[in-house]
């Protein structure tokens, strides 16, 4: 069987981060099903977690770190304020303090996806201060990496290009997928801007949408300078998960750039 991350090699990176706005990244001990977030399997946090996912604009993953006697910890980011918050895990929603820390999460849910698993791990073993986590999505781009608040999304990193990719410069942009608070189009838009100018991931850019139409156009603007930048869908067949059989999904691509 062809893994669903060897399959697509070819679709495009960019644009492909899930659009969330919240993130919470709870420690619970594994393992984690294909589909944890039920009270089988969170025990006596259930009754405060389960409702956090009923949010369109919320993901709630469960999240392991290195040291298994560590206090569970419970984190919420607002990837549009760029926010964190941090607290204790117990049985009742925990009240949460602002933090200035950034978490960095691999994904290693295997039970969700084989990819996950096989290329999550080794990257997690080498990622300092990292947390292993369940699904954060797209499977097909494994090693899948989620940069909290930012809400950064890399994919395709392998172990062995880690620290070249830590510092977010621009070589981290091969591996750029979006932010979680952009939409597909406003991601492809932002990776674009960064490619021209040189930038890495991590400066902020100002990004106004012009227009959504079949093309949709944005402004970028970035300590003074300025591009126009229009964007497309277009249509492409992939694999979405090991096993599976392809299906036909919206990409977006520029199409006019300066």
């Amino acid at each position: 069987m062809i893994r669903c991350s060897e399959a697509a090699r070819q679709d495009p990176l960019q644009g492909t981060a899930p659009v969330r706005r919240f993130w919470w990244a709870i420690d619970h001990p594994g393992p984690w099903p294909a589909k944890p977030l039920v009270e089988g399997v969170l025990g006596d946090i259930a009754s405060w977690v389960i409702p956090l996912a009923d949010s369109p604009d919320t993901t709630v993953l469960l999240t392991r770190q290195r040291d298994s006697a560590a206090p569970r910890r419970v984190y919420r980011a607002d990837t549009v304020d760029g926010t964190l918050a941090v607290g204790q895990c117990g049985p009742t929603m925990p009240d949460l303090t602002p933090t200035t820390e950034t978490i960095t999460l691999v994904c290693t849910h295997g039970r969700r996806d084989q990819c996950c698993a096989v290329l999550g791990r080794p990257l997690f073993d080498v990622v300092d201060g990292g947390r292993e986590s369940s699904h954060i999505g797209g499977h097909r781009f494994a090693p899948t990496v989620l940069m909290l608040p930012a809400g950064i999304v890399l994919g395709r990193c392998e172990a062995a290009n880690w620290q070249g990719l830590r510092s977010l410069g621009p070589d981290a942009l091969a591996h750029y997928r979006g932010r979680t608070g952009l939409d597909a189009p406003a991601q492809v838009a932002d990776a674009e801007a960064r490619r021209i100018w040189g930038l890495g991931l991590v400066e902020p850019l100002e990004l106004t949408r012009e227009s959504k139409s079949a093309q949709v156009r944005f402004h970028v603007g970035y300590r003074g300078m300025g591009l126009d930048i229009a964007v497309e869908p277009f249509k492409q067949s992939s694999i979405p998960s090991c096993g599976q059989e392809p299906e036909v999904t919206t990409a977006w691509r520029v199409t006019a750039k300066p």
